[in-house]
């Protein structure tokens, strides 16, 4: 009994977390304080600004023309099988990958891993620091949370590829195909997306080499190539 109860504190410890992370955005005059809360402001073109409340520009990202419509379909399908299979039913996190991350973190003094859905990525890849403290990842969390409020999946996803970083000093998808494959990314094969999908845990892996491959890597395709053959749902 002792065990069980053990664990379902520890399973819901991230969301209460998460919570008082608000509260205390509300209750606390500090550099992240109410005066400082960040608004998101979002265009029609995926455009996004970060303001505070007294209209200050804290991060802006520049517009990138990529849609899902301009893309292969599979590739978000291997982008979602690898990096977040449960996209379309969570609410922005994971609380028992975060469980699981904070467990090792405290108990058996793990670095504090990813854990992160798609929208906590692109969070960290907006507004936040790549830094490996539990703050930052309560933060993360509050942001994707914010983000899948104002922002439907399908902007969350094209807001992901056209920002996260490719390898090679790309951001975004567009400029990473052309880079890999000197091709817009309509042309993609299914071999090339399982490649650029399979660099993103470790996108410099291959910083000597445009087009490189390991046991890890060649894996990680194979897999997702396989995921591909299976008809989609």
């Amino acid at each position: 009994m002792p065990y069980r109860v053990l664990t379902i504190f520890f399973a819901v410890l991230p969301l209460v977390a998460a919570t008082l992370l608000d509260l205390m955005v509300f209750l606390k005059r500090e550099s992240y304080g109410p005066r400082d809360r960040p608004l998101l402001v979002v265009d029609g073109n995926l455009g996004a600004t970060l303001l505070t409340r007294n209209g200050e520009v804290r991060s802006q990202i520049p517009v990138r023309p990529a849609s899902l419509e301009s893309i292969p379909s599979y590739l978000p399908r291997a982008l979602l099988f690898q990096e977040d299979q449960a996209f379309f039913q969570h609410r922005g996190y994971h609380l028992r990958e975060m469980f699981l991350a904070l467990y090792g973190f405290v108990f058996k003094g793990r670095r504090l891993r990813g854990a992160s859905t798609i929208t906590q990525q692109l969070a960290r890849t907006l507004f936040l620091s790549r830094e490996k403290t539990a703050r930052r990842k309560l933060l993360e969390v509050r942001v994707a949370r914010i983000l899948e409020r104002r922002l439907s999946k399908d902007q969350i996803l094209e807001l992901y590829l056209n920002h996260v970083y490719w390898g090679k000093n790309q951001y975004g998808l567009g400029a990473a195909v052309f880079t890999y494959y000197r091709k817009p990314p309509l042309l993609l094969t299914e071999e090339e997306s399982a490649y650029l999908v399979s660099i993103l845990p470790n996108p410099d892996i291959c910083a000597k080499h445009l087009i490189c491959t390991t046991p890890r890597l060649h894996k990680r395709q194979e897999r997702i190539l396989k995921y591909l053959a299976t008809p989609a749902e």
